[in-house]
């Protein structure tokens, strides 16, 4: 699992305090049986992802931290078509400013913010998809348009990799490559069970989707929030309070750094939950509002998103951007710094 990383560059400390909260939080995510068998893990891209790209909260249940940048860049940086480090990385903002400007105004509203990025986040989507058919028919063999268990495997190792010749992946039963993907991924093995509708112990290109991206299936979105539920909800009510969401660690910190980092995490968490997730305003996150709120397709998340970017960069509160607020917000928008930034405002305004 990766989110710590991605989640908090802090100092030791705040690191460590971070860890503290998290072994807490996701005890039964993180744990995984020791690795005895010496099967190597080659191909990754074959195992399900905690990072989503444009979901709003990861599968260990933590903010996707670039879901802002993902969200309005859509696959643009990814496809080599926006390199935003370079010193003409704000005229290719205001290149994008002028393709979200849809009535060519000069400037950009909410609604064609919005629209813009309800777009980026379908183009992450399709991509997925993309990408999850491609993996399948790699990993399916035989080309019979079902991917068992033993063909999974294999795809993720290779036979002559398994240091332990017992342990030769086309020589074990089913149930031994169950104990085997149980013992080095048992959270995916969950994940490839539940994906698994019809319990045939093997995933049709659909169920793998299911298994690989759960943002794509109803079915899974909805088990998706029944494990974040089961992991955050201490009392057991079905819904999620701020607290048990947030969920401070025992203990006070002293150092200055170390507060700071806390205090930014918790505040972010807390603001999350009252303005995104709790959508009736009743302090609790019920159900069906975990659910819409992992849906990546549904259209709030493109509204409130540009409703947070407008708020922020929105200097003269006249409910549209201009080129200026939008390259004066680089970072906001690009999560990149802009070393050409005094030129360019110089330049072009």
């Amino acid at each position: 699992m990766g989110f710590i990383c991605c989640c908090h560059e802090s100092k030791m400390a705040s690191f460590k305090r971070v860890v503290f909260v998290l072994t807490i939080l996701f005890s039964k995510i993180t744990s995984k049986p020791v690795n005895k068998s010496g099967v190597k893990i080659l191909n990754k891209g074959l195992l399900p992802q905690d990072h989503i790209p444009a979901v709003k909260l990861e599968r260990d249940g933590h903010i996707n931290p670039v879901f802002h940048h993902e969200a309005f860049l859509g696959r643009l940086v990814d496809e080599g078509k926006l390199n935003l480090k370079d010193l003409d990385g704000s005229k290719k903002l205001i290149e994008i400013f002028h393709k979200v400007d849809i009535n060519g105004n000069h400037n950009v509203d909410r609604q064609e913010l919005a629209k813009w990025i309800h777009e980026r986040i379908q183009e992450h989507y399709d991509y997925a998809l993309k990408v999850n058919n491609d993996n399948f028919k790699k990993a399916d063999q035989n080309n019979d348009g079902i991917l068992s268990l033993r063909e999974y495997m294999q795809g993720l190792t290779k036979d002559d990799q398994v240091e332990n010749d017992a342990l030769k992946l086309g020589e074990q039963s089913e149930e031994e490559l169950k104990g085997l993907m149980e013992e080095i991924m048992s959270e995916d093995l969950k994940r490839w069970n539940k994906a698994d509708r019809n319990k045939d112990s093997k995933l049709s290109q659909d169920e793998f989707l299911s298994f690989q991206h759960p943002e794509h299936n109803e079915q899974s979105i909805e088990a998706m929030a029944e494990d974040l539920m089961a992991q955050m909800d201490d009392d057991r009510d079905l819904k999620l309070s701020v607290d048990e969401f947030v969920r401070v660690p025992p203990g006070e910190v002293d150092d200055p750094e170390e507060k700071a980092e806390d205090d930014r995490y918790f505040n972010e968490r807390r603001s999350e939950f009252s303005e995104q997730m709790d959508v009736d305003k009743d302090t609790k996150v019920s159900m069906e509002e975990l659910i819409q709120y992992l849906d990546p397709r549904h259209k709030q998340h493109a509204v409130k998103e540009a409703d947070y970017l407008m708020s922020v960069a929105d200097s003269d509160h006249n409910g549209e951007l201009s080129e200026k607020e939008m390259i004066t917000n680089y970072k906001l928008f690009t999560g990149s710094s802009m070393a050409s930034s005094p030129k360019i405002l110089h330049e072009e305004f």
